[in-house]
C-alpha cells in the first residue's frame, strides 16, 4: 500500500477481483478520512483493451489502473491524495469462524494463520488450505486482535472482555491471562523478541 496522506483509508469491495471479471462488473469503493465525510464511488467493468486486461471507469473522483499480472489494481482518489494497491488472494477459505472477521496474522514461517471474530472464537490454521488446527477458547466476548510472537508458536489476543490472553499454538493451552485493561482491548503490539507486550483499548494505551 502506498499513500501521500496517511490520514485517509481506501476501502475496496472484497471480492473485486471476482466481480470485475464479469462483463459489466462493478465493485464499491470508499475513502476514510477522520473527522471527513467518508468518499463513495464505483469501480465499472466497461470492456478490455488489446492485451485483454479489463478496462475500469471510475466514478466520483477515483482512478483505478489494472497492474500487468491481472491480479492487483491500484486505486486513487485525489481530493484526498491517496492511492493503495489491491492484489487479488490466490486461495480464500470459508468458515474458519463464524461472524465477522475483526484480525487475521501469519506466522513467520507462513505456515499457520491465526484469526478471530465477533463470535468470540480465536482459531489457528493451516494457511495452504485453511484446516484448523487449534481451537482457542477462553474469551468470553468478542475477540478483536490476535498476532503470533515472533516465534510463531505463541499466539496474543485481546478482546471485549478486557483481557488479554497468550496461547500456544502448539496445543492450544492459555498459560497466561492479563486483566487490569477498563475498556475492551481493540489492538495489540508485541516488543522485540515477546517479552515485553503493548495494547490498546478505546481511550487508552
Amino acid at each position: 500500500m502506498s499513500t501521500a496522506n496517511p490520514g485517509s483509508v481506501i476501502h475496496l469491495q472484497c471480492d473485486w477481483d471476482t466481480a470485475l471479471q464479469e462483463p459489466s462488473g462493478r465493485a464499491w469503493i470508499s475513502c476514510r478520512t477522520e473527522g471527513e465525510t467518508t468518499l463513495h464511488g464505483e469501480l465499472r467493468r466497461v470492456g478490455s483493451d488489446t492485451r485483454d486486461l479489463p478496462v475500469i471507469q471510475s466514478s466520483d473522483g477515483f482512478t483505478c489502473t489494472i497492474m500487468s499480472n491481472k491480479r492487483s489494481v491500484l486505486v486513487s482518489c485525489a481530493a484526498r491524495r491517496c492511492s493503495t494497491k489491491f492484489t487479488a488472494p490466490v486461495s480464500s477459505f470459508r468458515n474458519i469462524v463464524k461472524g465477522s472477521i475483526t484480525s487475521v496474522d501469519v506466522n513467520p514461517s507462513g505456515g499457520l494463520s491465526v484469526c478471530c471474530g465477533t463470535s468470540g472464537q480465536l482459531k489457528v490454521f493451516q494457511t495452504s488450505n485453511g484446516t484448523v488446527r487449534r481451537d482457542l477458547t477462553g474469551h468470553l466476548m468478542d475477540v478483536l486482535c490476535c498476532r503470533f510472537f515472533p516465534s510463531g508458536m505463541v499466539v496474543l489476543s485481546g478482546g471485549s472482555d478486557m483481557q488479554l490472553k497468550v496461547w500456544s499454538a502448539e496445543d492450544g493451552s492459555c498459560p497466561v491471562t492479563l486483566v487490569g485493561h477498563k475498556s475492551r482491548v481493540i489492538q495489540t503490539a508485541i516488543v522485540d523478541k515477546g517479552r515485553n507486550v503493548v495494547c490498546a483499548g478505546v481511550g487508552i494505551v
